[in-house]
């Protein structure tokens, strides 16, 4: 079962369930897969309504990779059309990276309250 408050989220494909989760590790794969920093790819590949399947799929795939190491991308590509396709998957995917990279904590005045 996944856990989401550590951002591990589950995606059913078939029979089988598979943990998507957003490690530290698991975001620098998918930024060497894709030659840029997160903030870059994101800002580039998300921005308008149009996601592009390769994208997408490193994307589940850079998900996947923490807890499913022998997972290869044309692996993630079987995943995603097993589990539903794209429309399926982006609602478990949105919640899996959003628990990845929660907004810090900010204290009454606004500012980021961080714990060291």
């Amino acid at each position: 079962m996944g856990n989401q408050v550590k951002g591990i989220v589950d995606l059913r494909a078939g029979e089988d369930t598979y943990r998507l989760h957003y490690t530290t590790n698991a975001i620098c794969e998918l930024e060497d897969v894709a030659g840029m920093g997160i903030a870059e790819f994101m800002a580039q590949r998300l921005s308008g309504d149009k996601v592009g399947v390769k994208d997408f799929r490193l994307m589940v795939w850079a998900g996947l990779i923490e807890h499913h190491a022998d997972v290869d991308l044309k692996k993630a590509g079987q995943i995603i059309d097993q589990a539903g396709g794209m429309a399926a998957v982006s609602s478990v995917f949105e919640k899996a990276f959003a628990s990845a990279m929660p907004e810090p904590d900010k204290d009454a005045a606004g500012n980021g309250a961080g714990t060291a």
